[in-house]
């Protein structure tokens, strides 16, 4: 489950185990010649590495890929870096989300 590989490679790189945590990013793209991956999986990855930059790239394959879990961008306190960039609301006005407020 691409889920729970993804969520422990986050864990990975936040317990500062960063070599387990790029592992898991090998071992989810050994998994996306085989079937499909969630960019938002990789994406997570990144976030705990703390590599935005990447992040960012592949919240935007999510975008491309009709990704379900970017309804967890706003819910999901690891995300909370994230929502502060300055390039965050236009992107999530291009997933096509509105705040109701």
């Amino acid at each position: 489950n691409s889920k729970v590989v993804a969520l422990q490679g986050y864990i990975h790189a936040m317990a500062g185990r960063t070599g387990a945590a790029r592992e898991t990013l090998v071992e989810l793209a050994a998994l996306r010649t085989q079937r499909f991956v969630p960019p938002y999986a990789e994406a997570l990855i990144w976030l705990g590495l703390g590599d935005l930059e990447q992040a960012a790239r592949f919240l935007e394959r999510c975008i491309e890929a009709h990704d379900v879990h970017l309804i967890f961008l706003l819910a999901d306190a690891k995300w909370d870096p994230v929502r502060a960039l300055p390039w965050f609301d236009d992107f999530f006005s291009r997933c096509g989300f509105t705040l109701q407020g």
